[in-house]
Formats: structure tokens, sequence, C-alpha cells
């Protein structure tokens, strides 16, 4: 209520000790709010400087205090004339609050009291520290996160305090359009990238990974679009399910690109792609725009319709230069198998296909400038007319000999197919 302060009058009071009694109900105004204070009696001692009321019930029953001091001026007009308490409105104002709530302790001491519908503001540069679980269950819209992380680079942390020493402290965050994600040590004061993402706008660049090596252990499908860039060995180790395998790719022309940066120019790129229902091994330009193929299989539902190979001859060579006593030939290694004699060798096989797989390898003997060499072939060769090829003898001269087994190595058809040839 604004305007002056009024000054209450009631009846005389009658002397109790150091204090004044009357009967009345008093009303006192301070500025512009109203403290009434209602009682049968009043005893008004000069004890506290400003205004008070309090409970006195150990000397009256229902009493209330109020004190003369600074603001409250008491006149007694003398017997049978009236007792009058003057308020001056000296006394302290309603405010709103100043200060802000925190994490420390903060006293007052401003001569104000708070309104009632006042309630200070959070001080947003605190850093609490959080014991328990706190939920954000604001409902998630694109420009209203439950979330928000807002600077130049903000940062988020996470500390794995019963990790190993220098294993606790993991961060993320976006710098240069770039999403980072680090680990740092203890202390915060290096850290090491391990993934990146780059970004145009809402689209995805790149997403670089420096780890040393990846496992991959599910066999979910992941749909890549960018072009992340690997720089360490990745490991899968999910078993394969019936329609989905540690490694998945799917498109309509699937496949792997090889590139083996230290070879010569024209020799970097491979790949092995799935097209037109046939699985090929291809050579490329080192552009990429230039592929041939060197292996396919061709297949109708689950049977394979055909093998083919495109290289420069139709088998492959394998070249011996025999000086020891024994030579096994690794039948895995090829068709062909050249043999320069610098001995007399006793030959073995290893490693032929599986029985009920017909596998067919020409052997090329070549003497030596010495000549006059021979060899021993395995018990397990059965020659043409059951007659062992008689090898020439004559220095620098090439024979020839065709081998075929169907039933795993157990026997080989054989027959000399060349005889004392100038090479």
């Amino acid at each position: 209520m604004a305007g002056p302060i009024p000054t209450k009058k009631i009846p005389q009071l009658t002397a109790l000790g150091a204090a004044l009694q009357g009967v009345e109900q008093l009303e006192i105004w301070v500025a512009n709010t109203s403290r009434r204070v209602t009682s049968r009696d009043f005893v008004l001692p000069e004890i506290d400087p400003l205004i008070t009321a309090v409970d006195f019930t150990s000397v009256l029953t229902m009493s209330r205090y109020l004190t003369q001091g600074p603001g409250v001026q008491f006149t007694d007009n003398g017997p049978g004339q009236s007792f009058e308490i003057a308020i001056s409105g000296t006394g302290a104002l309603p405010a709103d609050p100043t200060a802000m709530v925190g994490l420390t302790v903060v006293p007052g001491s401003a001569p104000t009291w708070m309104r009632s519908d006042a309630a200070p503001p959070i001080d947003q540069g605190i850093r609490p520290v959080w014991t328990d679980m706190h939920t954000f269950s604001r409902v998630f819209t694109a420009q209203n996160p439950a979330l928000l992380i807002m600077g130049p680079n903000p940062m988020q942390q996470w500390y794995e305090d019963d990790a190993a020493a220098n294993n606790r402290r993991w961060r993320h965050y976006p710098q240069g359009e770039q999403l980072r994600y680090e680990l740092a040590n203890d202390a915060d004061t290096s850290a090491t990238l391990f993934m990146a993402v780059d970004r145009t706008n809402n689209t995805c660049d790149s997403i670089a990974f420096t780890a040393t090596a990846m496992t991959w252990n599910a066999l979910a499908m992941v749909n890549v679009g960018s072009s992340p860039t690997w720089t360490g060995a990745h490991i899968f180790t999910a078993l394969v399910a019936a329609n989905v395998g540690p490694i998945h790719l799917q498109s309509a022309n699937p496949g792997i690109l090889f590139n083996e940066t230290d070879a010569a120019a024209s020799n970097r790129l491979w790949d092995l792609v799935a097209s037109t229902e046939q699985l090929q091994i291809r050579t490329k330009s080192d552009d990429g725009v230039t592929a041939v193929r060197a292996f396919t299989v061709d297949r109708t539902g689950t049977v394979v319709d055909d093998v083919g190979f495109y290289s420069r001859t139709s088998n492959i060579r394998t070249d011996f230069t025999i000086a020891g006593a024994a030579q096994a030939l690794d039948l895995r290694a090829g068709n062909d198998f050249h043999l320069t004699l610098q001995n007399n060798p006793t030959l073995s096989f290893t490693n032929p296909p599986a029985a009920g797989r017909a596998y067919t390898f020409t052997i090329f003997l070549l003497q030596d400038g010495t000549g006059n060499r021979t060899v021993t072939w395995p018990a397990s060769v059965h020659w043409s007319d059951g007659l062992t090829p008689v090898l020439t003898t004559t220095a620098n001269r090439l024979d020839a000999v065709s081998l075929t087994t169907l039933d795993g190595g157990t026997t080989y058809y054989g027959g000399q197919v060349l005889a004392n040839m100038v090479p």
C-alpha cells in the first residue's frame, strides 16, 4: 500500500516491569507491506532496535513484543490518554533476488527481503559433479534435442575410473566440419585420433579409421554409402549364417578392389566382382577404367557351369633346377613343370586334387651341359604299354612326359610325349 506510513493508536498501557501492556489488535504498516500482529495483550520492552514479534509465554500468555528503536517511536500522552506508536518505515523493503544458485553457499548482506513469487536464476557457468543417474526426458525434435552441447569446439568426454592408467579418458568433438573421436591420457594433455567423420552439409564425405586393427563380430548388414579409409588390419570373426557372411557385399555388381601401392605402374589394381551371374577376378588399369578378366566362374543356381582362365598360356609353368638327389613337385603350383637336371633325382608328387577330379600335368626334363642324367619315378606311375620312358642323355636336350591322376594321386597314368628335342 503506497502513501505515508500511518500511526496506530491504542488505549493507555499500564506498566509491567520494564514493559508496557495494552489490549487491542495492532496493525503495523512497513512501506507497501502490511505486517499484522494480533493478540490480547501487547508488551513493549526496549530490547531490540528493530521491529520484532515473538512469543513471551513465560510472562504473559499469547503475548507479542513490539520494541522501540529506529523507525518505531512510543508516545505516552499521560494517565487516561492514548499511547501512540509511530512507524516511520525505515525497515527492510521487498526486492527480487540478485544472487544465482550455484554449488557453494553465498552469504547474503542485502537489506531487503525476497518477494514470495521471486526465484533466483541458475548459474550456467558452474561445473557440477553428478554422482547419480540423470534422465533427460525431453521429446527430441530437430531443433530441440534433449541435450545440446554448444560452443566453437563442444566436447563430450567419458572417464572410466576403474580402467588401467592412461586407459580411462575418451572424448569426441566437432572441429572444422569433422567429428573426431579420440583416446586421451588420464591428465588430458595428449590425445590420439582413432576415427574421423567428414561432412559437407548433410552429406557424409568420408569416415577415416586409424586403428591398427578392427574386429567385426556382428552378422548384421551395414549399408555404407561413403568411402571410409581403413589404415589397419580388420578381423571379421562372425560365423557365417544362411544368407549373411562376416563380410556381406550387396549391390547390382558387388566387388572388392585391391591396390598394390608398391607395384609398378599399371600393375597395381585388381578386383573381385560378381556380375551377370559370374564371379570374376580382373586386372585393372591404374585409373580403374580398363578391366581385363583373368578368371571367371559361371553358374546356374548352385551348379558351376564353367570355369574360365584368361592368360597368355593355358597352363601355369613352374621351373626347377634340380641339383639334389630328390625333388618333390607340388601339384598345386600348376600344370607344367620345367626341370633342369643337374643330378639323377628321385621324383615325388604332393598335393594332388581330391579323388573324383581329373588332373593332368606335363613334366619337361632338360639335360644340363653335362648330360647323361636319369630320373627315378614314383611306383604309383603306370606307363603306357608298361614301358618306362628312356630319356635322352645328350647335353642340353629336352624330353617331356604327361601324367594324369583320377583318384587323388593313388595312381598316375603316363606316357612320353617329347624326346631328344632341341629347346
